[in-house]
């Protein structure tokens, strides 16, 4: 399994050359092309993402955006990714709806979600300690097992 987490990880300027010539992407070996290529190759992958304001963190967007040159002009690598199962994991105070519109293009129809809720657990988000939970941890196992 692939985990991929969206946290911590800098932004680019593009310039969406991909659009002309897929190897013209000045970020076709990037982290994020990594991260393609090895969810492409996995058996399934699990995503954790934070959840700001119902919609993924601005990371999980550039991730996302970088797809673009990875499957410019490439329908069997596409199909491939997709075919890979994928499990959702969102740390969030917020809702769903608008996190799993903006998750389309990543996830298919039958992508499981869980969303964890730092109030539902006696935490603050803003504490950033909601690993520290036994049950949160225990949570994610079960889903991850699932």
């Amino acid at each position: 399994m692939v985990i991929v987490s969206f946290s911590g990880r800098k932004n680019g300027n593009c310039e969406y050359e991909c659009f002309k010539d897929r190897e013209k992407c000045p970020f076709i070996g990037d982290m994020e092309v990594k991260l393609l290529e090895a969810i492409t190759r996995s058996k399934e992958a699990c995503f954790v993402i934070p959840n700001y304001c119902d919609y993924p963190n601005a990371n999980f967007f550039i991730f996302n955006e970088r797809s673009q040159c990875y499957f410019q002009n490439r329908p069997e690598v596409l199909e491939a990714y997709l075919k890979v199962p994928k499990k959702v994991v969102v740390v969030s105070n917020t809702g769903e709806e608008n996190f799993r519109k903006a998750m389309e293009y990543q996830a298919e129809e039958e992508t499981e979600f869980l969303f964890l809720a730092a109030k539902k657990f006696g935490k603050k988000s803003i504490d950033g300690d909601l690993m520290s939970s036994g049950a949160v941890r225990e949570r994610i196992r079960k889903f991850l097992n699932e």
